[in-house]
């Protein structure tokens, strides 16, 4: 059974609000915590992964939360004059393009010399890489249509 079945069943903001528990903010404070620890040759992968944390938090949480508001609301973007665009066409790409980037630097660093420290980030970025492809994305995909996206 993947890990993404465990988020399935969960609406859009609840989505939002476990991955940001979960995932985001979890990954960041063990990014804090490896940096912490004198992990002083991987102090580069970790600085990236928790920026990307922490924009994923601030950039992609937010947007989820608005987007299932909308969702909800029977909000229609085709008939908006543009007010409230929201960049829904990038946000699908914003999160690709971070699955490309986590898998490049977990690809990158020898699994034998992994230090322990990094162990546990690497774990829970492919979780996180996995709930993201098999559950977000779809999520969101179906939030945008029925709001009427263009694009």
């Amino acid at each position: 059974m993947q890990l993404s079945t465990n988020y399935e069943n969960l609406s859009l903001g609840e989505l939002a609000e476990k991955l940001d528990a979960d995932f985001y903010r979890s990954i960041g404070r063990q990014c804090l915590q490896a940096a912490e620890q004198g992990a002083h040759e991987s102090k580069a992968v970790i600085g990236l992964i928790g920026e990307l944390m922490q924009a994923k938090q601030e950039l992609l949480v937010g947007y989820l939360k608005e987007l299932a508001e909308k969702s909800s609301t029977g909000h229609d973007c085709s008939t908006c004059s543009g007010g409230c665009d929201m960049g829904h066409a990038a946000r699908i790409m914003e999160i690709r393009e971070s699955h490309v980037i986590i898998t490049d630097h977990i690809a990158g660093i020898d699994i034998n010399e992994i230090p322990e420290v990094l162990l546990p980030i690497t774990m829970a970025l492919t979780r996180l890489i996995d709930v993201e492809a098999n559950v977000l994305i779809p999520q969101i995909w179906n939030a945008q249509r029925k709001i009427n996206v263009a694009g």
